[in-house]
């Protein structure tokens, strides 16, 4: 999107720092989230006596690991970089999204917290004969809260990048 005028420059060029930031973080960090899914998924599945399921979640760590360091080297170039940012066009979405993250964050931690205590009812509920099941609930939670994790840096560090100047829209009176 095109620079507004209306925005001041240092509020312009802070928000394109922020969206440079979060590029570069998702270029590594989603698929390290599928690795981290995969060893929680390897982890829990050897905790409940299903070695044989190992495969899977030991296959998604090493798929991940893979992506997130070709992800890393693909935004090599946008991490090093010493150019400055283009400045960021179109503001009112930044505060949009500032304002709409943090119910999904809650909404984030309330499907963790569900999907963690649906393994733990299983193990508890069901003989340990069918526990197939808790190594996806319990890797699924961890995959909420890698979202939640990513999502609060991101509104963390964008509230910060509208906080350069204090900025009152585009027409301020002052």
């Amino acid at each position: 999107m095109k620079y507004d005028p209306a925005t001041p420059p240092e509020v312009a060029l802070a928000v394109a720092v922020v969206q440079r930031r979060a590029v570069v973080f998702g270029w590594w960090y989603f698929p390290m989230l599928l690795a981290i899914c995969g060893a929680v998924y390897a982890i829990t599945a050897l905790a409940v006596g299903q070695a044989a399921e190992i495969e899977t979640g030991m296959g998604m760590t090493v798929l991940g690991l893979i992506m997130s360091g070709l992800g890393w080297l693909i935004s090599a170039g946008l991490r090093f970089s010493k150019k400055p940012p283009n400045p960021a066009g179109y503001i009112p979405r930044v505060e949009q999204a500032i304002r709409s993250n943090p119910p999904v964050i809650i909404f984030c931690f309330i499907m963790a917290a569900l999907s963690f205590l649906g393994g733990i009812a299983m193990i508890i509920l069901l003989n340990f004969g069918r526990m197939a099941a808790v190594p996806v609930a319990i890797s699924i939670a961890a995959f909420f809260l890698g979202v939640a994790f990513s999502m609060i840096l991101n509104q963390r560090l964008l509230v910060a990048a509208m906080k350069v100047r204090v900025w009152q829209g585009p027409n301020p009176t002052r």
